[in-house]
């Protein structure tokens, strides 16, 4: 992930603040864009780490930073979608 966001000019971080909110990626790019990720391989992780993705953005002071143009959540296997809380879900394989 983070040869990718290096080759398309970003920064790759991991994240955690002082309440425990935490992502295992923030790309973020020169123009100051950047999304969100939770990696969650194995089965029965995606609902946990939608609701932490969500929680983070929810703790952004969005008067510094623009919102996250993604939040994502890379799972073992199974199809990509857009779940109702607006989070990605993408397989690893599809990442390729």
């Amino acid at each position: 992930m983070r040869i990718q966001a290096e080759l398309m000019g970003a920064r790759l971080y991991h994240y955690r603040d002082s309440n425990g909110v935490e992502a295992d990626a923030i790309v973020e790019f020169r123009s100051g864009d950047w999304a969100a990720f939770e990696i969650k391989l194995g089965a029965g992780a995606e609902d946990e780490a939608a609701a932490s993705l969500v929680r983070l953005a929810e703790n952004v002071d969005y008067a510094k930073v623009p919102r996250p143009k993604a939040l994502v959540v890379v799972t073992g296997d199974g199809f990509a979608h857009r779940r109702e809380d607006g989070v990605k879900v993408v397989p690893f394989p599809a990442l390729r």
